[in-house]
């Protein structure tokens, strides 16, 4: 829940400010106890004749140590500053409201609301015959001072999402220092809008992944078997080749082909010697065929035609136009040569 009016000019900072005062030496204290580590542990092994698989080992955990010392020096004095930023932007909003408070305090006209701090013509202190034009004369101080407010709330809520975020971010690396932690409020901010706006990308990619597809029912299954089994090539090269377009024409040809082939193959296959007749029972290349005139036969191919139209009709202006011819009377008097 954000911090509403009376939180921010009533929040008492002394315990936020006896903790800027603890980190603030922090960092100092930690570099000492690396530094000593360092003189007094590690310089004194190293430089012995100490050697081997163990030695070898422990000079790669103290190089470890060393590390996470000086990472913990690094997250010391980041959070320091993220603290001490958020002190002073939280000591700042107060101020401003307090401030706020004190100028309209006595004022001959003028009253505060305590709850939200909105500024108002008091009644009580206006005669009932200037009650109208003091409200129209105080529009400008009145509004000045809800600027004023608001802007004093949105940096203390600003500040309190800001602060809040960082330091929930700086506990994820796990067990380790964090050497990158924010430094202050204005890094953590920068932050925090990058994460957002990276969060909402991914639902947005998310989303439009999730979302059904917008093509007609059976786009990826009856359409491509209609176009498969229609005569619509066909169709397609004869008015290409009434158009005088014969290379469009060709390419249309041949992709009606491989239906028709296979039609006539079945009716082919149909008949092979061997199945069949009275007395023979139909082999499965009979039966093969008698199936592939069913696939292949003309109604299927009318009825594949009527739905290959209805999935992909010509209803694009530019493919109308250039299927279209118009025939017309030339301008008057003029000689066509």
């Amino acid at each position: 829940m954000k911090p509403d009016y009376s939180d921010v000019k009533n929040v008492d900072l002394g315990k936020l400010s006896d903790a800027v005062d603890e980190w603030r030496t922090l960092p100092g204290k930690i570099k000492q106890l690396g530094l000593t580590f360092r003189t007094e542990v590690v310089k004194g092994l190293k430089g012995s004749n100490w050697s081997g698989e163990a030695a070898e080992s422990a000079f790669v955990k103290f190089d470890d140590i060393e590390k996470q010392i000086s990472d913990a020096a690094k997250e010391a004095s980041a959070i320091y500053g993220l603290l001490s930023s958020a002190l002073d932007c939280f000591r700042n909003a107060k101020r401003e409201l307090c401030d706020i408070e004190r100028e309209v305090e006595g004022h001959v006209h003028l009253s505060l609301n305590g709850s939200d701090g909105s500024v108002y013509v008091d009644e009580k202190k206006v005669d009932p015959e200037s009650r109208a034009m003091m409200h129209k004369s105080y529009l400008d101080a009145i509004e000045a001072y809800r600027d004023r407010t608001q802007k004093a709330l949105e940096a203390a809520r600003d500040g309190d999402r800001a602060l809040k975020w960082a330091l929930l971010r700086d506990g994820d690396v796990g067990r380790r220092f964090n050497a990158d932690a924010y430094g202050s409020l204005k890094e953590a901010q920068v932050g925090r809008e990058r994460y957002e706006k990276a969060r909402k990308e991914r639902e947005n990619d998310e989303s439009v992944r999730m979302q059904p597809s917008s093509a007609p029912f059976g786009s990826g299954t009856i359409k491509p078997v209609a176009e498969f089994l229609s005569y619509r090539p066909w169709i397609n090269a004869g008015s290409s080749t009434m158009r005088g377009d014969f290379g469009s024409a060709w390419t249309y040809f041949l992709g009606g082909t491989p239906a028709y082939a296979l039609g006539k193959m079945s009716e082919d296959a149909k008949d092979y010697p061997g199945g069949g007749g009275r007395h023979r029972k139909p082999s499965l290349i009979n039966k093969t065929g008698w199936l592939g005139t069913k696939i292949f036969g003309a109604p299927i191919a009318v009825g594949a035609t009527l739905i290959d139209y209805a999935y992909t009709p010509e209803s694009d202006p530019a493919i109308k136009e250039k299927n279209a011819h118009t025939l017309a009377p030339g301008p008057l008097n003029r000689r066509v040569r």
